[in-house]
């Protein structure tokens, strides 16, 4: 008889063939990648200060689950008034740790920490079979609640972090569910004594979590060059679902009625004649522009926990800038701000940003409502001892242009194997001549226009994606 966890129950809710791989074959899962270990370590720096919250309490630290099962008795039995942290038990088989047992009138209080910003419809199967277990084991829940992050909150420093959890009692939404926990331990452990099942790649495979086990499932389709694959449409998953379901994998051979959106109509021209996009009018625009010209990246930190006063949970909090800047002459000067150390990177960022550029002139940023929103954040916030604050502030609020006809989108920065997190380099600069990337394929240039195709990893195919803006006047005044 195979052992079950609250994870593996919640994974065969959302897939039986994916607690099945889980169990049997864990090594088609690849090792966690570098943005799933944050979101742990997050999740782990909440359980922290959720814990720190409850003054006097004791942390089950033993990770053996026949040790931890015993030091929770005997905790309970020493002083059933103490608050517990990772209390577990189990009831038939099925094992769970509790993140905070809290004493209550005649019984305790059970809460599932969170480091979301609200409830979610996944919480609750979560939370019920917490409760589920508990109660089967023996104990009196007074009450279920999720405790999470209260967007809210503004940190006001020296590690007090009081307010940061809102709980929340789920009591009402988990009833419909007990009842049908034991269907759901039966299903598991006989999906378990199973044989691997057999269920096609589907909406499961994302959601409410990405499996790690799609590429099994799902191998990645090896497109032949020049292969043109339907995923590619931008914005358009749903609709190549739909057209693969239809028999079309290659977008050439979609018919040109079948896609109504003039975006994917766009791209599949591309892919058709096998040329990049010219907008006439790109030339001329660009041609108008003014020098200087200002390319500029922001990188900001959002951290689950704030760590600066005055920062809310997931604030956007800037550390990074780079600046290139294209002079009438042709020639591009470069630069740039770093954050180091632990202090507050906002002020220094901000300033030295400003000090960077003072002359008017259009500004390309790869995304004007972002742009936008950190330099007011960072003027809001600063203005009151700089005598620009104000102006920044109004010069911050045209960064999307005065006329329609300043708004052009161009793409280099994938095209060009540059990292998003780069500067997009000045149009001058762009390479004339195909290349070979490090992985062999070979690269094409990218095009002046419009909307420039974005080569996808598969290799020189044209894409009409996400774009960089030039993003109107900023007059920077001192």
């Amino acid at each position: 008889m195979s052992g079950l966890s609250k994870s593996r129950l919640l994974a065969h809710r959302q897939c039986p063939k994916r607690l099945w791989l889980q169990v049997h074959k864990p090594i088609l899962a690849p090792a966690f990648d570098a943005a799933t270990q944050a979101r742990l370590d997050s999740g782990n720096q909440v359980g922290v200060i959720a814990r720190a919250l409850h003054p006097g309490g004791l942390l089950i630290e033993a990770a053996d689950l026949r040790q931890a099962l015993r030091d929770t008795a005997e905790a309970l039995l020493a002083q059933p008034t103490r608050p517990l942290f990772e209390a577990t038990f189990e009831h038939g088989g099925v094992l769970v740790r509790l993140d905070l047992l809290l004493p209550a009138a005649d019984g305790y209080r059970l809460i599932e920490v969170k480091s979301s910003t609200s409830i979610k419809d996944y919480h609750l199967p979560d939370a019920a079979v917490q409760a589920w277990v508990a109660r089967q084991a023996g104990l009196t829940i007074q009450e279920v609640a999720i405790g999470h992050i209260d967007n809210g909150f503004v940190y006001p420093g020296n590690g007090d972090y009081r307010g940061l959890l809102k709980e929340v009692s789920v009591d009402a939404e988990i009833q419909p569910l007990l009842g049908d926990i034991p269907q759901w331990v039966a299903g598991a452990r006989s999906t378990l004594d199973g044989g691997e099942p057999s269920i096609a790649p589907g909406p499961q495979c994302e959601t409410p979590f990405p499996c790690p086990f799609l590429e099994y499932c799902a191998p990645p389709a090896i497109a032949t060059e020049p292969g043109y694959s339907v995923d590619d449409l931008p914005r358009g998953k749903s609709l190549a679902e739909q057209l693969r379901t239809e028999g079309y994998d290659d977008l050439r051979d979609v018919p040109v009625d079948r896609l109504t959106n003039p975006l994917h109509q766009r791209v599949q021209a591309c892919a058709q004649n096998g040329s990049a996009y010219l907008d006439p009018q790109a030339k001329a625009i660009l041609g108008n522009l003014p020098y200087p010209r200002f390319f500029i990246d922001f990188e900001t930190y959002a951290p689950c926990v704030p760590i600066w006063p005055g920062t809310r949970p997931y604030a956007q909090v800037p550390f990074q800038w780079s600046c290139h800047v294209e002079s009438v002459d042709g020639g591009l000067s470069h630069q740039a701000y770093l954050a180091e150390g632990p202090d507050d990177p906002r002020r220094p960022f901000t300033e030295s940003l400003l000090s960077a550029v003072r002359e008017t002139g259009p500004v390309f940023v790869y995304n004007a409502a972002f742009e936008r929103s950190r330099l007011r954040e960072m003027t809001g916030l600063y203005s009151p001892t700089w005598r620009f604050g104000s102006t920044m502030s109004s010069g911050a609020s045209s960064i999307c242009c005065p006329s329609p006809a300043s708004i052009i989108t161009t793409r280099s920065s994938t095209a060009l194997g540059r990292s998003r997190r780069s500067c997009p380099p000045s149009p001058r600069k762009w390479p004339t001549k195909a290349w070979k990337s490090p992985t062999g394929r070979w690269r094409r240039p990218p095009s002046r226009k419009y909307s420039i195709p974005r080569r996808l990893k598969t290799g020189g195919r044209p894409y009409a994606g996400r774009s960089w803006i030039i993003a109107g006047w900023i007059r920077w005044l001192w």
